[in-house]
């Protein structure tokens, strides 16, 4: 990996949704792990075109590693580091945001129950 890729994770998301999600996990910092963990409902989706490849996120470190929902084959929570989705390439295909996402005033559990509630256990690839 490139000193240029890993600076290009910031292209993935738009410089003001960056900023916001910087501040979700800073204000999650001091509560992370506790009962009083907050549950945001504002999220970034990233997607892969022409899969169901999608990723809901709701916090972002400095460093481009990410706190939300992934859809690969299943749904899961968990971090991803956004220099490995930005250097994704699948035939022609990259990682990109969905600019019509705004999280639908779910949280990251509710996501995970409808995905798990829905056929396959996956989220629909149209929201």
């Amino acid at each position: 990996m490139t000193e240029d890729t890993r600076a290009g994770w910031h292209r993935l998301i738009r410089q003001e949704d960056r900023q916001r999600l910087v501040q979700q996990a800073r204000e999650q910092e001091p509560v992370r792990g506790t009962r009083r963990e907050i549950e945001h409902t504002w999220a970034v989706r990233l997607i892969l075109p022409l899969t169901q490849c999608q990723w809901i996120i709701t916090e972002l470190e400095e460093d481009g590693i990410a706190f939300g929902g992934a859809q690969i084959t299943d749904w899961e929570l968990g971090s991803v580091w956004l220099p490995e989705l930005e250097e994704l390439n699948v035939r022609g295909l990259r990682v990109c945001q969905d600019l019509t996402f705004d999280g639908g005033g779910r949280t990251l559990r509710q996501w995970c129950d409808l995905a798990r509630s829905s056929a396959g256990g996956l989220l629909p690839t149209i929201l």
